[in-house]
């Protein structure tokens, strides 16, 4: 709660004058900014030159001014510097005789003449405050010179952060004649806000339905191209089956013309050739096939025939040799009973 306590009474917390503080409310921003937003209605800035909240009074008093400020002139000439500023970049180097220049061009009450002490001292409490308070870097020179010579020079430097000194304005205030003016304009009456309420939750509901039907698109999305992928997987798979397949029937069909090199099956080589052109589109087999069959049949007739005349070859060999044969065992005994003789 010291981040807090902080924020509140002071005007802001810069890096450049307190870098270690400036920190150390940053990290600690987190536990306080909604509180500070929501139910103070108050706006936090953070950059990096600083942390301030903009803290606007329901009604404004006479006591709530800038106390180092006593005329309405140093109120002017404040405004004017501010406005100086705006067209000076962070770091920026200036003399002060253009701030007094720029004052003297665009004041309108009255003509401004530096050569009055009076004015001199006006505008030399309002440069201390914006020392003070971190608008300004004093480089060199002093401001007490100025008070007693109009022509002395002073060197500023630009910090940057006079653009945040100011609350942001929701709308040109040159258009704003009083105070009045701008709390009407800003202001908004409770039919307002409950009206800004119910369209509020009306965009969030139908930024809800966006992104569901977003989601649902890209889940249809995401299965299309899925199933897409799985397509062309099934395809590729189905491509590799298919030369693996072809493959295999070409080397039947090698094998097939080697087994039948010697056989006049001319059909043979006309299936053959219009399998291996026409690959893509279906063929009948039944022709071949049943060509094949009666060829096949003719073979078959041809080796039984061949069969049974080795048959009868056979039968008549063995009629011819068995007489022989008997005749020589005869004589075989005979040669074998007389040698036995002998040798008795």
């Amino acid at each position: 709660m010291r981040a807090l306590e902080i924020l509140l009474k002071r005007r802001w917390i810069l890096k450049s004058r307190e870098k270690e503080l400036y920190y150390q409310i940053k990290d600690e921003l987190g536990t306080v900014k909604k509180f500070l937003m929501e139910k103070l209605g108050y706006q936090v800035i953070v950059n990096p030159y600083l942390v301030k909240v903009e803290k606007m009074p329901a009604t404004p008093e006479n006591w709530m001014g800038i106390q180092e400020f006593t005329r309405k002139i140093e109120y002017v000439f404040f405004c004017m510097i501010l406005m100086f500023l705006e067209e000076k970049e962070a770091e920026e180097q200036f003399v002060l005789s253009e701030l007094t220049e720029y004052i003297q061009g665009q004041y309108r009450e009255e003509q401004i003449d530096w050569t009055v002490y009076q004015y001199r001292r006006h505008l030399i409490k309002v440069i201390k405050y914006c020392v003070n308070c971190g608008i300004l870097n004093l480089n060199d020179g002093s401001e007490e010179n100025f008070a007693r010579d109009d022509t002395s020079e002073v060197l500023y430097e630009n910090t940057g952060v006079s653009r945040y000194f100011m609350k942001n304005f929701t709308q040109d205030i040159m258009g704003y004649t009083t105070p009045e003016d701008q709390a009407e304009k800003e202001s908004l009456s409770d039919s307002d806000t409950v009206k800004l309420k119910q369209r509020e939750v009306e965009i969030k509901s139908q930024l809800e339905g966006l992104k569901k039907n977003i989601t649902g698109k890209q889940r249809q999305e995401e299965e299309k191209k899925e199933k897409y992928q799985e397509t062309e997987q099934k395809i590729q798979l189905q491509f590799q089956k298919n030369e693996m397949l072809w493959e295999e029937i070409e080397n039947s069909l090698e094998y097939m013309e080697e087994e039948m090199a010697g056989v006049p099956f001319d059909e043979f080589a006309f299936m053959k050739k219009e399998l291996t052109e026409q690959k893509g589109e279906q063929y009948s087999f039944q022709a071949h096939s049943e060509l094949l069959k009666d060829y096949m049949s003719v073979l078959e007739k041809r080796r039984w025939k061949k069969k049974r005349v080795v048959r009868k070859d056979t039968v008549d060999f063995c009629r011819n040799w068995i007489p022989i044969r008997k005749k020589r065992t005869k004589r075989n005994e005979k040669s074998f009973n007389m040698k036995i003789s002998f040798m008795k």
